[in-house]
């Protein structure tokens, strides 16, 4: 499985550090960051990601220092990291997840490499879903502008922001994979409605829920949804 294969490699990477060996990876300590890859996650937003899983505690000495559940260790002992080291072991996930696995390598690349050409030509980024929605992406910049009112006597300046005619290219191209994977997840839904026969359905974006007694039903219509995308 891929999560199985993703773990393998940065288990790999973890041994030859002498302190880090001793942490124990699996599906849900790195789930959470191979799914945001997508979304141009940063090392910064890795890092913060393992906090959620771990804790910033106080040592004897006052300095912070993470500390790793006994649960996320291979001889189940509590496991504590200095930054230094916990910026490390971030380092690494982050490195092998965007550079050494091939699908999520190549997804990244293939998209922000078009996504770079399409903004060369100054103009939005638009493309039309598999139910024929087309969706504009067409972010601009704005600026500040220190503004009085004239038909108050003494009134303090304020500022206002006001869109200019200039893209904001950098906010485009760091959405784009996240607007693409969520017009694909709205297009899932709306090919599934036709396929449901008063199938109870109720959904939060790529959430289903149904009765009990349909949910193995309602999981094969929309496989057979991604599918007809």
């Amino acid at each position: 499985d891929f999560y199985s294969y993703a773990s393998n490699l940065i288990q790999n990477k973890l041994n030859k550090e002498e302190v880090l060996q001793n942490i124990l990876l699996n599906r849900n300590l790195i789930k959470k960051s191979v799914m945001t890859i997508p979304y141009n996650i940063s090392l910064t937003g890795v890092g913060e990601q393992f906090k959620e899983e771990f804790k910033t505690i106080k040592d004897l000495n006052g300095e912070s220092v993470i500390e790793i559940n006994s649960k996320y260790t291979k001889n189940n002992q509590t496991l504590f990291l200095n930054f230094q080291l916990f910026g490390l072991f971030t380092k690494i996930v982050y490195e092998t997840l965007t550079k050494d696995i091939p699908s999520l390598n190549n997804l990244s690349n293939y998209l922000n490499n078009l996504v770079t050409v399409l903004l060369a030509l100054d103009k939005p980024i638009i493309w039309i879903t598999p139910n024929g929605l087309t969706i504009n992406l067409s972010t601009m910049k704005y600026e500040k502008i220190r503004t009085s009112s004239r038909l108050i006597p003494n009134s303090k300046p304020v500022t206002i922001t006001l869109p200019t005619k200039n893209l904001d290219k950098i906010k485009i191209k760091r959405s784009f994979m996240p607007n693409l994977i969520h017009s694909l997840d709205a297009t899932n839904i709306h090919l599934l409605i036709n396929k449901l026969n008063d199938l109870p359905i109720y959904t939060i974006h790529d959430c289903f829920a149904t009765l009990p007694n349909d949910m193995f039903y309602l999981e094969k219509l929309v496989k057979h949804a991604f599918i007809e995308i």
